[in-house]
């Protein structure tokens, strides 16, 4: 590539482009969410603790039961469906065998698989 003049045009592109790039990693920095895999056995009880709550979760043939010991303030979304816990507590029939626990407050998602049997 030939040696070029530096024009005042280029210094503006090379700038803008700089600057869109330094927006995108900070933007991205803020907007980091913490995201956990938990992989948990059909007909069994799955056990997490996050951010103070025990959280429970059981999947039976078709049967979603979610329980939390504290009165829980995160969402759950099965089959992109948002879900809350009323009392800590939720129940829903499913086929779905992802599930996604989230919390706005506290910054987390947890992505819960269970298995087939």
């Amino acid at each position: 590539m030939a040696a070029q003049k530096l024009t005042r045009g280029r210094i503006v592109q090379i700038c803008i482009t700089m600057a869109v790039l330094i927006a995108a990693f900070v933007l991205r920095t803020i907007e980091y969410r913490d995201v956990q895999q938990v992989s948990c056995n059909h007909n069994q009880t799955c056990k997490l603790i996050y951010g103070g709550n025990n959280i429970e979760l059981s999947l039976n043939s078709i049967d979603l039961q979610v329980t939390s010991d504290k009165s829980a303030t995160f969402s759950v979304y099965v089959n992109e469906q948002k879900h809350t816990l009323t009392d800590g507590k939720l129940s829903l029939e499913t086929t779905s065998r992802n599930i996604v626990l989230n919390d706005q407050s506290l910054n987390f998602d947890i992505n819960v698989v269970f298995s087939a049997q």
